[in-house]
């Protein structure tokens, strides 16, 4: 495998498409629910998915091993090279007639994101990063383009905008941050959709206290640093992939990375959500 990760473009987009229109049909379709064994809800379409995505990367990369949420039974020592997918991110949202899920693929290298794609079907949207290749919008019929984070950096008394997850408590109106006490406002998204508000400006933060699976956030974190924003574990380190379990533990991400420098007092302000 070279180290020029934008060769994981076309593949990606190819698979998250095939996979978008999976969820689309079978919705229309009428879905079957079912429940995983913590109790969570998974659907047919989610299986279907996963097939697909998972036959389109191996007809590329056929000595890549693959890691889905739907299929995490596998032994991925620390440091390996993987791709790591969650067919239908955001199943409650999916599965009860919203829109605002998607499809995230991401490839791993050293425990860490080195490129990643979010599709959203419903808008037929793809967000796209490669390390060090910044990171690209691409909707149908259009050549991608390059968000830049530029205009979001957190200015002096700026409202910032924090969107959450649906099992999230509502955040605080304001936050510290600078010596200044910023407004705040939110948004409730159900996905890593949450990564793709922040990559291109439309948000500033989202701040997770809970678990999450690796395959919810890697995509969007590569997304969101190449975009020119940052992602933090609450203690300030980087989130690691290929962890027993692929569990998170709570994390910072932010458009304006001067935010995570806040640390303690950013904790402390936003402490119900």
């Amino acid at each position: 495998m070279t180290n020029d990760f934008t060769e994981f473009y076309d593949c990606f987009l190819n698979a998250a498409v095939a996979a978008g229109k999976i969820a689309r049909e079978c919705r229309k379709n009428g879905l079957k629910i079912m429940s995983k064994a913590d109790g969570t809800p998974v659907s047919d379409a989610d299986l279907f998915a996963h097939d697909r995505i998972i036959e389109i990367l191996q007809s590329v990369h056929p000595q890549e091993r693959i890691v889905s949420e739907e299929d995490a039974d596998h032994a991925v020592a620390p440091g390996s090279s993987f791709f790591l997918i969650d067919p239908i991110d955001g199943t409650k949202a999916y599965v009860n007639g919203e829109n605002d899920y998607c499809v995230n693929i991401a490839y791993i290298q050293q425990g860490r994101p080195a490129a990643g794609l979010i599709y959203i079907p419903e808008t037929e949207t793809a967000f796209f990063a490669a390390k060090g290749a910044g990171a690209f919008k691409q909707r149908t019929g259009r050549a991608p383009e390059k968000i830049s984070l530029q205009t979001r950096k957190i200015n002096e008394n700026a409202t910032l905008h924090c969107v959450l997850g649906r099992g999230s408590r509502l955040p605080p109106t304001s936050v510290i941050f600078g010596g200044e006490d910023h407004k705040m406002t939110q948004t409730v998204i159900a996905s890593a959709v949450k990564f793709c508000l922040i990559a291109e400006g439309a948000a500033d933060l989202y701040y997770r206290r809970g678990a999450t699976g690796e395959w919810d956030t890697a995509a969007g974190e590569i997304i969101l640093s190449e975009a020119g924003g940052a992602l933090a574990r609450l203690n300030g380190e980087p989130l690691l992939y290929g962890k027993p379990h692929y569990l998170n533990d709570g994390f910072i991400a932010c458009g304006d990375e001067a935010f995570l420098q806040s640390g303690p007092l950013l904790k402390n302000a936003v402490k119900n959500i």
